[in-house]
């Protein structure tokens, strides 16, 4: 498991999600509710103290009407650590992942779900040597 996933599933799994992986299959996904906030920005917390000082990530985001959330929690959080935000607004994915790769940002958080109900929301981390984490 890379270093940042592992320090992330110590800092918040500890917290919120005592019996399972923090990272699933493809990212952390789940119901937005009143405690969405506090949880995605602990999550930044942890992913941003594994990063360089004042080094920049870039944030993208879905559709889903609760983006906005998770991405003003994913921000406070890094912005917290020192970490510059590159905010690239709405877009695919795969787009996310390219421009993480190829544009020299420290890592790439996109705010989505995948294919989940509308009621979910999540976040992918990538960074310039990966196609993402599943753990």
């Amino acid at each position: 498991m890379p270093e940042i996933l592992r320090f992330a599933q110590h800092y918040v799994g500890r917290q919120e999600m005592h019996t399972r992986r923090l990272f699933g299959t493809s990212g952390i996904r789940g119901v937005v509710d009143g405690n969405s906030s506090d949880f995605y920005r602990q999550v930044a917390l942890a992913i941003g103290t594994t990063l360089p000082q004042a080094s920049t990530v870039c944030i993208a985001t879905d559709t889903r009407l609760s983006r906005d959330v998770v991405k003003e929690a994913v921000n406070s959080g890094l912005l917290s650590c020192g970490i510059n935000i590159a905010d690239l607004g709405i877009l695919p994915t795969p787009a996310l992942a390219l421009l993480t790769r190829e544009s020299g940002f420290a890592a790439g958080i996109m705010v989505t779900a995948s294919h989940n109900p509308p009621e979910f929301n999540g976040i992918k981390l990538f960074t310039r040597d990966s196609l993402g984490y599943s753990r």
